[in-house]
């Protein structure tokens, strides 16, 4: 994860330093000579993402969700590379619209279904609140909202683990 701390009114240039394995040295040289592009995984796990942005009320609608994610280096990387993310090339921009629009109506949807967001409107749940806080990941959470209510220790752990 790179970032910049400096002061951008000031400042003109960053340094960061890459940790990584040995065997991916040369992944991260092209990556820095510009031989390679930087791809983004936001698509994997954008569900999280965007339950913790309801919570904060950064989203309140099916809009919001849109021009947030129209915001993002996901987005710019759909553009640039649609192929790398399964999406139809020369796509314009009704077309990129629309397709923000049904992933984060899917993700929405997903989120009010398992009861982490309100039916009626964009505000997380008592649950929704929690996945974020705890970074729970969707799937997780899928889990443990599937147990009974007074659910033993036993019962909880083989959903985790159902060969102990």
């Amino acid at each position: 994860m790179l970032g910049r701390a400096g002061r951008p009114q000031f400042d003109d240039s960053a340094t960061a330093a890459i940790l990584t394995r040995k065997e991916r040295v040369s992944h991260y040289e092209k990556l820095v000579q510009g031989s390679e592009s930087l791809e983004s995984c936001l698509h994997l796990n954008l569900i999280d993402h965007l339950n913790a942005e309801i919570g904060l009320g950064n989203i309140s609608d099916v809009e919001s969700a849109v021009k947030w994610l129209a915001g993002t280096f996901l987005f710019v990387r759909f553009r640039r590379n649609p192929t790398h993310y399964k999406l139809k090339e020369g796509a314009n921009q009704e077309d990129e619209d629309e397709l923000l629009r049904q992933i984060c109506e899917k993700d929405i949807d997903l989120l009010r279904k398992c009861g982490l967001i309100e039916a009626e409107s964009l505000r997380s749940t008592q649950f929704g609140d929690a996945m974020a806080r705890y970074y729970i990941q969707f799937e997780t959470m899928k889990v443990l909202l599937s147990l009974r209510p007074q659910a033993t220790l036993s019962e909880t752990v083989s959903l985790f683990f159902p060969r102990c």
